[in-house]
């Protein structure tokens, strides 16, 4: 292993931020390998530094990564800026606590009074702004207290999932074309930075989007399916003070240093399930961030949870929501890896012992859908008890299994490929070493020698330069052999495929082995017209789709999981050198792997050109003014290495073009080009 460890030598600090992040599904398992291998090949005359600001179980997890040494760097007392906790009520009250979840400090009586709406046409009966009758009456709470509060500092509108925003965001238009007064959010915003951001948003999905409709009463959006450069664009004007009032998911949790001082929480859940106490901790922390304001406040705008608070369900769900508000109460930082042999806790009733689930994996680990076969026997028996219960856990807590176990696989190809001992005597020790085997009961560290072993024992059956290939690949041994048949079979190294070609054979390949759930049949249209740098309006226009749809493909599926499959491919090429005198000459063999580079980066950013690439990487990821900028450098060959000295030639009739976009662009480049 040593040749696998020198980059070791040249570093004196390693620093690990997000510490929590151990058991965050197949990213845990990886991030797990990683600080248990740099642990294990550290001097001792280098650091190691771990970060974290909701660890509870911080001491265990010393006493694992330094065996008893080291230094807990940590203070109770130290809190984070005062936050007051609201709970709204459908009688028109919010209950706030501070210091006591469980003990209310004051309340506001009748502060959400209730406006009559205006008709729209062809209605008789008067509606009536919030409506504490509706299934999303947390968005009219939400907004009701946006629109009061804006003026004393940012507001951010959280919504539990995806879904939801476009719901916000309509029911949004629906108030405004009621006639409801909005003009207090839109007065805080900067007017002319206001315009810039509403044509900006316009060029990608349309003046009659929603998402450019209510960018002109100053609400804005911020979630992972909006194009890269409008979450820039949105998150540069609120800290700067041009808008007031952001809709957005759990993005706002990842690390975004916005001046927020009121959030507003539509939900407690994440889809099925309640939201970690630590994941909250971490929503909430986007509150009133230190240097910025000096308090804020968090209101939960679901009055369901406040006024259901005595009854017997909705019992369960106060307690579970006070909770979270408590950061003694996050959850104890556990590990993806130990996750695999842990019981699967379907619901309240019903639990499938981890041991059986290790003994089905390591039985059928050599068939391609051990996983899925799984899942499907376990839920065929859960729903002859349940039948109702069609809407469960089962296939993303198996499937959850498989993907940690594929993370492992990538990490023991790698460290077996430059084994020259017995890998299986690694393989054990390699388990023995990490934090889930630290942190296990005898019995599941048992479980984890067994899942080690057979891992081991798959890998035992190729030879050591295919699993180096394999580890590069970073997609698990099945998926590895089969893209390696698939590049055999297409013969790949022999035959010249033009780009095209090669999109064309990729996208067949990757329908074939990948469920797409929206817009099957224009899958393969959708994503030539993202490769060539159309815009999602455009996008639907030409196929028909749904502009949600085309962003959750082109955001998701296409420059995620497609661009992955694409790195695989062109990791797994190898080309034979050519060490005989006969008359094949080396040159022979044919090397798509850096035409398979650029269509890679094309899939990423959704850009048709280098430039446009170079532009991405080097200077803001934004389609359309990549695109922009390439047409003004008239150069669409520019590598990144190359960009900003080039753009230093062109920097007036680039700034021009800018002045009418959002400012954060303008500032990227004056910064890039001092």
């Amino acid at each position: 292993m040593h040749h696998q460890t020198d980059f070791l030598e040249f570093i004196d600090l390693f620093v690990f931020d997000e510490g929590h992040m151990f058991d965050d599904g197949g990213r845990g398992a990886t991030y797990e390998l990683l600080v248990t291998h740099i642990r294990e090949n550290i001097r001792e005359d280098q650091q190691f530094v771990l970060l974290s600001a909701v660890l509870p179980n911080a001491v265990q997890i010393q006493e694992w990564l330094f065996s008893g040494g080291g230094v807990l760097a940590s203070n109770p007392q130290i809190t984070s800026t005062p936050k007051a906790i609201g709970f709204s009520s459908s009688k028109s009250d919010i209950h706030f606590y501070s210091n006591n979840s469980r003990k209310e400090d004051f309340y506001i009586p009748r502060v959400l009074q209730t406006i009559p709406l205006g008709k729209l046409k062809g209605e008789r009966s008067i509606r009536y702004f919030p409506n504490f009758n509706l299934p999303s009456a947390s968005v009219d709470v939400a907004l009701y207290n946006a629109i009061k509060l804006c003026h004393n500092g940012g507001v951010a509108i959280y919504m539990g999932k995806q879904s939801s925003i476009k719901t916000a965001f309509n029911r949004i238009l629906e108030l405004r074309d009621r006639s409801l007064d909005l003009s207090n959010i839109k007065s805080l915003a900067n007017e002319e930075e206001l315009k810039k951001l509403k044509n900006y948003i316009s060029e990608y999905y349309g003046n009659e989007h929603y998402y450019s409709q209510t960018c002109e009463l100053g609400i804005l959006p911020h979630s992972s399916n909006i194009p890269n450069g409008v979450k820039l664009a949105v998150e540069y004007a609120l800290k700067k003070g041009h808008i007031s009032c952001v809709v957005c998911t759990s993005t706002l949790a990842q690390g975004v240093n916005i001046p927020i001082k009121y959030l507003l929480i539509t939900s407690i859940r994440t889809g099925q399930e309640i939201i970690k106490a630590r994941n909250f901790q971490n929503l909430i922390g986007r509150t009133a961030r230190s240097g910025i304001f000096t308090e804020g406040s968090v209101i939960i705008t679901d009055p369901r949870v406040y006024d259901g608070k005595n009854t017997n369900r909705g019992w369960y769900t106060w307690n579970d929501c006070i909770r979270l508000f408590d950061a003694k109460n996050s959850e104890p930082c556990s590990s993806s890896i130990l996750s695999l042999v842990m019981d699967l806790e379907i619901d309240y009733e019903s639990t499938l012992p981890g041991d059986k689930i290790v003994d089905y994996i390591i039985d059928h680990y050599d068939e391609p859908d051990c996983f899925v076969d799984l899942a499907n026997k376990i839920n065929k028996l859960y729903l002859q008890k349940h039948p109702e219960r069609k809407s469960n856990n089962i296939f993303s807590s198996i499937l959850l299994r498989q993907e940690i176990m594929v993370h492992i696989e990538n990490y023991l190809c790698l460290v077996i490929s430059n084994l020259e001992a017995d890998s299986q005597i690694e393989v054990q020790s390699i388990c023995q070493q990490t934090l889930a085997y630290a942190l296990g009961s005898d019995e599941e560290k048992a479980l984890l020698e067994r899942i080690f072993k057979r891992i081991g024992e798959k890998l035992s059956n190729h030879s050591r330069d295919r699993l180096k290939n394999y580890s590069f690949a970073m997609s698990g041994i099945d998926q590895s052999v089969k893209i390696e048949n698939w590049i055999a079979d297409k013969d790949l190294t022999n035959v010249f495929h033009t780009e095209e070609e090669l999109l064309d054979l990729i996208l067949r390949f990757f329908k074939e082995n990948t469920s797409i759930k929206k817009c099957a049949e224009e899958f393969e249209q959708i994503c030539k017209l993202w490769i060539n740098g159309k815009t999602p309006l455009e996008i639907s226009h030409e196929t028909n789709c749904d502009i949600s749809d085309i962003d959750d493909l082109c955001n998701k599926v296409i420059s995620y999981e497609l661009n992955f499959l694409v790195g695989n491919i062109t990791d797994l090429i190898v080309i034979q050198e050519n060490d005989t005198d006969d008359e094949m000459d080396e040159d022979d063999a044919i090397d798509p792997r850096k035409t398979l580079s650029i269509l890679q980066k094309k899939i990423k950013y959704g850009v048709p050109t280098q430039t446009a690439i170079s532009i991405c990487e080097k200077v803001f990821n934004d389609r359309i003014l990549s695109q922009k900028i390439t047409s003004i450098l008239k150069d669409g060959s520019i590598e990144p290495d190359r960009i900003v000295r080039i753009i230093q030639f062109s920097d007036t009739e680039v700034l021009n073009c800018l002045g009418e976009y959002p400012e954060y662009f303008t500032d990227r480049i004056e910064f890039l080009t001092k």
